[in-house]
């Protein structure tokens, strides 16, 4: 079970946890929920955005004009 959790999510993201509340003690899982909704809320705004801004191609395909078409009202620096 531990194999597929770190595979999931890192090895890292485990021992970090552990050793914030090792060493910051009960209030640093306060830090972690506030941190992981942030998180979470930049997630989901990606992802309802990317899914109101695709579009079907010709072939029938999505394509990711949000990245064209979003981006295209903003100048392009151009350096000398």
């Amino acid at each position: 079970m531990f194999e597929t959790i770190d595979v999931l999510i890192g090895n890292g993201n485990l021992v970090g946890v552990a050793t914030a509340i090792a060493i910051g003690g009960p209030g640093a899982v306060f830090w972690l929920w506030v941190a992981s909704l942030f998180a979470m809320v930049l997630v989901y705004a990606e992802t309802y955005l990317a899914v109101s801004q695709r579009e079907r191609g010709i072939d029938g395909t999505f394509s990711l004009l949000e990245i064209l078409e979003g981006t295209s009202k903003f100048p392009v620096p151009v350096t000398p």
